[in-house]
This record gives C-alpha cells, structure tokens and sequence, in this order.
C-alpha cells in the first residue's frame, strides 16, 4: 500500500498554532474523525502509541500511528506545522511534519505496508525543505507523488 494511493488535497493540513506534541495529536485525531468519541479513541491510541518510543523520526518528521478495531480501512493525513512542535524525536530536532496513520485492526498487513512506504519516502532529507516551502495542500501533494516515484 502507498500513501499516494490513499490520499488527497483534502488529507493535508497547513496548520500554525500547535505547539505540543498533544496539540499535534489531538488535532490531527480530529481530521480522522469529527465524532469525539472516536477522536478520542485515535488520540489514546496515538498517545499509547508514543509511550512505547516516539515516533518522532528526526530531520523534521514524525509519523504517529494508531491502529484499533473502531476504525474504518486504512487512512492517512498529512499536518505541517510551519512553526515545528519539539516531539521528542530521534534527532531531539522539532517536527514541522506529521505523517499520521489509522487503521482498522484486521487490515494490519496494509497497515505495516503503508508504514513501510512512508518510512521510504520520507527518509529523503530534501523532501522536508521542499514541503515546508509549499503553500498549498495541492503542492505538497504533488511533491509526495514526486518522491514516490524516486
């Protein structure tokens, strides 16, 4: 599974003003789901999530999962924070990039795939500066569909 695959403009965020690792979470729990009961269930998940290690993978990105039986396929949703949010990453650098992932317990196998596509993709370090020059959701998109074809 790819990320391209599964996402759209309407999957990307440009979003100034969060400035917590909870922020972060939260908000992008929220772009999952407008219910807030199953907000909460992706927030807990994602911060279960971030006990084990952060998934703060350095050079300015993360990438919080969650996976639970609640959740409908596999999704993921894109949030720049032009401003960067310390996220107790590999590097102990901020995350101006989340690339956060949900999925339904069952489809584990698409799940560990698109994680895997992603950890890929986003390893370029140029792919970091080329985003948080963009200004649009359209742009950024157009820059994954161009990394994931490298």
């Amino acid at each position: 599974m790819k990320i391209i695959d599964i996402t759209t403009e309407n999957d990307i965020v440009i979003k100034k003003g969060l400035n917590s690792s909870d922020d972060v979470l939260d908000f992008t729990a929220g772009l999952f789901f407008q219910d807030e009961g199953m907000k909460k269930v992706i927030f807990k998940s994602f911060k279960k999530r971030e006990k084990i290690s952060s998934t703060g993978v350095g050079n300015g990105i993360a990438i919080p999962h969650a996976i639970c039986k609640q959740f409908p396929g596999v999704k993921a949703k894109l949030v720049v924070v032009p401003e960067g949010v310390p996220f107790n990453a590999s590097d102990g650098k901020p995350v101006f990039l989340f690339v956060a992932i949900a999925a339904n317990i069952d489809l584990q196998k698409n799940y560990l795939s698109l994680l895997s596509n992603v950890a890929r993709i986003f390893a370029n370090e140029g792919i970091i500066a080329d985003i948080l020059t963009a200004e649009t959701p359209s742009r950024i998109l157009k820059i994954v569909e161009d990394n994931c074809k490298v």
